[in-house]
C-alpha cells in the first residue's frame, strides 16, 4: 500500500506541476520527471501484488510439506541424528518464513500483498 500511495502521490504531484508549468510558462521538465517516476512506481507496485501473493501461496504449500514430513518422521521414530538435524533446520526456516509473512499480513501498509490465509497457518512444533 505504501508504494501504491507513493507512486500515486508522485504521479499526481507531477501532473499538478505540468499544469502549473503550462499556465505560468515554466519549464515543465521537473513535472514530467515526477509524473514518469510516479507512474513507474505505481505500475510496478500493482504488478507485484499478484506475483508476491502467488509466492506466499507457494510458501504456505512448502510449509505444509515440511509439516507432513515432520509428522511422518515422528511416526516412523527411526531417523538418524543427521536426518533429525536436517529436519530441524528445515522447520526453523519454515517457521521463520511463516512468522515473517504473518507479521506483514497483519501490517496495515503491506497486507495488500499477503493473503489472509497465511494468518491461519500454524507454526510447526
Amino acid at each position: 500500500m505504501f508504494w501504491i500511495l507513493l507512486g500515486a502521490g508522485l504521479l499526481l504531484f507531477g501532473v499538478i506541476m505540468l499544469v502549473l508549468a503550462n499556465k505560468h510558462d515554466w519549464d515543465d521538465f521537473l513535472g514530467l520527471i515526477f509524473a514518469v517516476i510516479g507512474c513507474i512506481i505505481f505500475a510496478l507496485s500493482l504488478i507485484f501484488i499478484p506475483i508476491y501473493r502467488n509466492d506466499v501461496y507457494v510458501s504456505i504449500q512448502k510449509h505444509e510439506v515440511i509439516r507432513q514430513t515432520v509428522i511422518a518422521a515422528r511416526d516412523q521414530g527411526d531417523i538418524t541424528q543427521f536426518e533429525r538435524i536436517s529436519l530441524t533446520e528445515d522447520v526453523i526456516d519454515a517457521n521463520k518464513r511463516l512468522t515473517h509473512m504473518q507479521y506483514y499480513a497483519g501490517h496495515p501498509w503491506f497486507k495488500l500483498y499477503y493473503p489472509e490465509e497465511v494468518l491461519d497457518v500454524e507454526l510447526i512444533r
